[in-house]
Formats: C-alpha cells, structure tokens, sequence
C-alpha cells in the first residue's frame, strides 16, 4: 500500500484549498456583481518616458508652449564643415547653411557630401534632445535625423537609416520619408520646423509658430549615434537653412 510523502499532502490540501477559493470568488460574482466589478486589465503598450511631459502641464495646457514643452532638451547643434557639399556655404558660426552658385573651398574629407547635404557635428546615442530649423528661406529642403554612416550619395530620408520631412516647392508638397516611402502630409510650407527626438523611440517633427504642430513621428529602433540632417535642392539658388538658437530652461 502507497503511504503518502509530507509533500504529497501538502499538495493535496494546497489543491483542494485552490478549488475552494475559486468557487467561492465565482458565487460572491453572482450573488454580489455590483461589489465585485471585474479589475481592469494594464495598459501594455503604455510606457513612462523620462522625455514625457508631466501629467500637470500635460493637463493644464494640451498645446504647450515651446518654452514648456521642449527647451529642457534643447541641443544648440552647429553644421558639420567635413561633411558639407562643396556647393553649400556654411556662415554665422556655422549655423546657417546655403545653396551656393560656385564651389565652397572646403579641406579635403571623406565624410563629404556628393550630394546636396549636411549633417551636424553633435550625434546623440541616449536621451532626448530637440533643435530648430529656420525653413522660410529655402524653396527645397528636408529637416531630419540619418545615422553618421548613411552613404554619401543617399539622399536622406531615402534609406534605413535616415528620416525626414521634405518641402518641394515647385510640387507644393510637405511630405515625410524614410526607407524611399513617402507619406503625404500637408500643402502648406512651414516657416520653422522643430525636431525631437527620444533615442530608441521615436523622432518627431513640428511646424513651428507661437505653438507646435505635430506633423509626423517616425519611431526608430537604432543603437547607432544620429545626427541632425539636412537637404537642400540645389537648383535654389540662395536658399538657406539656419538652426535656431534655444535657451535650454
């Protein structure tokens, strides 16, 4: 005959005990629904940022200023001279940059642009930064985000690793891209675009008035440093982009 371990016991009473719990919770259900009201399930895709807003502004404005919202991670990025198009003239402190008629007599580098493009001397691998870009000057551009190792004839937003809104002038068209896939955004030319960016996460882009207005996020999944890019269409002659300068509060 079988005699029974400690444990084997144990496991019986523990059993019995879980089957009594459960029907008792079940008949407290029926007799009492009111009382009992079924738990809520946690959102799963809802994650704490440490880039987010506060629920207390987030509350009390739903459109918040610039100051409020984004100068905490305000980065005051300045163009790259290496990584220039030797087309584009790059002035007042390296902040601005311009499509330009006759060659700029850059040093020899092989970060350079064969194209019309520049990135920024800052990278950013963690955390959350934000910058703006002066637009209104230039007929043909795009504001964005591209990995230091996109190739030197990939137009941005044109591959994996870089992202970007684009305004064509002639099409009249704001547009985003990433990986050669447009998404049409809206017909009116912003005059200042901010851009911010939660590493790991995601990139947003927003035209800029007395508010910001969303225009596009992208999330991204990138270990690699990226920097701020940018494009310029070549054939406008005179036209500029220039970084505006942020009091980080």
């Amino acid at each position: 005959m079988h005699k029974f371990t400690i444990d084997e016991k144990f496991n019986v009473v523990r059993s019995a005990v879980g089957d009594l719990k459960r029907k008792l919770e079940i008949l407290l259900l029926e007799e009492y629904p009111q009382q009992f009201p079924p738990a809520q399930s946690p959102d799963l895709h809802q994650e704490t940022s440490v880039c987010s807003l506060s629920s207390e502004s987030a509350a009390k404005s739903p459109e918040p200023s610039i100051s409020s919202q984004f100068s905490r991670w305000a980065d005051n990025v300045t163009f790259d001279l290496t990584t220039a198009y030797d087309r584009l003239a790059i002035t007042d402190q390296n902040r601005k940059v311009m499509v330009s008629s006759n060659p700029t007599y850059y040093e020899p580098s092989l970060k350079r642009f064969c194209i019309s493009q520049v990135l920024c001397s800052q990278g950013f691998s963690t955390g959350c930064h934000y910058w703006e870009v002066i637009t209104k000057d230039s007929d043909g551009w795009a504001v964005g985000v591209a990995r230091g190792t996109i190739g030197r004839r990939d137009r941005l937003g044109r591959t994996e690793s870089s992202w970007c809104v684009e305004w064509v002038g002639p099409q009249k068209q704001l547009s985003a891209w990433h990986r050669n896939q447009e998404t049409l955004l809206r017909n009116d030319k912003p005059l200042k675009v901010g851009v911010f960016l939660e590493l790991q996460k995601t990139v947003s882009f927003y035209a800029i008035t007395d508010r910001e207005m969303l225009l596009h996020t992208f999330e991204i999944n990138n270990s690699n440093p990226l920097y701020p890019a940018f494009w310029l269409y070549s054939l406008d002659k005179n036209g500029s982009l220039t970084i505006n300068h942020i009091n980080r509060k």
